[in-house]
């Protein structure tokens, strides 16, 4: 005969759940705690998605019945790990119940939230809009948000669908840096160009390392426009626009470009002068040795542990650079360039 306890279990774990005011915290959650949490329809403590695994987020990302805006907040973090594919997360957020008046005003809506149900909603507003100016407003609103949020990489994948479906024209211009971005992003060289064509020349100037970084001698070195965009970077917000240029011009450095003194001069005064915040040392130095002798597996899994922080891109460009460069040696330049593009956008670039 069949035993029923692990659903009676179940359901009087919930319940006791639900006599108690929630749970404070809960920094290492498993798909159990998650499907308890759902099933009393009660949120999530803010520690427990951060450090969550990705098979944990999976689960919450699927936990039928269970408050959308949590399953929207675990399904985010499970796309951003890979762990989830990206039109699972464009279909749950067609699901969050949105009013004729947030629809109507989504712009001043989302303005007013942040995170995975801003998100949402500006997505769901762009995709009912034909493709033109009122898409593109949204769109660009909805990156302006990511890259407040942190999420500019996930949510350029999450639109890279609705901005190939727009054309590149004249009237659109103003919306030529956020397309360029998310279409280099997301692996389509030739539909950024025709952006990066129509582009102001402000926005031209500053898109300039980002296109040398994905598409490497196909863009013309003009040290004129690199030097305009890491000034631009700098003036617009001193602390994180040095660090951002830092990983700009080291990147630029780990593919061969020539970045020399004079293009880290602006920057000298308003970096440390030592960072020891590096992997170990048996990783720091087997990284290159296995490039040079094209052990590729090994070369990636080290590449990805010295570009890796926190279950993030690391911000510090030492760091980046060794990765890109011994990619580059073991044969993977297109993953390089992949890597860099993230790298940068995921700094702000």
């Amino acid at each position: 005969m069949t035993s029923s306890r692990p659903a009676h279990s179940s359901a009087k774990a919930s319940a006791a759940i639900r006599r108690h005011a929630g749970v404070d915290r809960l920094p290492d959650p498993s798909p159990v705690h998650l499907a308890l949490l759902s099933a009393a329809k009660l949120p999530l403590p803010d520690d427990a998605l951060p450090g969550a695994a990705p098979t944990v987020l999976l689960a919450g990302a699927g936990a039928e019945g269970g408050p959308l805006p949590q399953r929207l907040a675990a399904a985010e973090r499970a796309a951003a790990f890979g762990a989830l594919p990206l039109d699972r997360l464009r279909a749950l957020y067609e699901k969050l119940e949105i009013t004729p008046e947030e629809r109507a005003n989504a712009l001043s809506r989302a303005a007013a939230e942040k995170g995975p149900r801003a998100h949402a909603l500006l997505y769901v507003a762009a995709k009912a809009q034909p493709n033109g100016s009122a898409r593109a407003e949204i769109l660009q609103a909805l990156l302006a948000q990511a890259r407040r949020d942190g999420d500019l990489v996930l949510i350029a994948r999450i639109v890279e669908k609705l901005v190939l479906e727009m054309r590149a024209s004249a009237d659109l211009a103003w919306f030529a840096g956020d397309a360029t971005r998310v279409l280099l992003l997301t692996g389509h060289p030739t539909e950024a160009r025709a952006w990066f064509a129509i582009a102001e020349p402000d926005t031209a100037r500053g898109l300039f390392p980002l296109a040398r970084l994905a598409v490497g001698r196909d863009i013309a070195w003009d040290g004129k426009q690199l030097a305009g965009a890491i000034a631009a970077t700098v003036k617009l917000d001193a602390d994180a626009g040095a660090r951002q240029a830092a990983i700009v011009l080291a990147l630029l450095g780990a593919f061969d470009d020539p970045i020399g003194p004079a293009d880290w001069s602006p920057l000298v005064a308003r970096l440390p002068l030592a960072s020891l915040d590096l992997p170990g040392a048996p990783i720091w130095f087997d990284l290159p040795r296995a490039a040079a002798a094209h052990r590729i597996g090994e070369t990636v899994l080290l590449a990805l542990v010295t570009a890796g922080e926190g279950g993030k891109l690391t911000a510090q460009p030492t760091r980046l650079a060794r990765a890109i460069e011994a990619l580059r040696a073991a044969g993977l330049e297109s993953d390089a360039r992949a890597l860099a593009i993230e790298a940068t956008l995921a700094a702000g670039f």
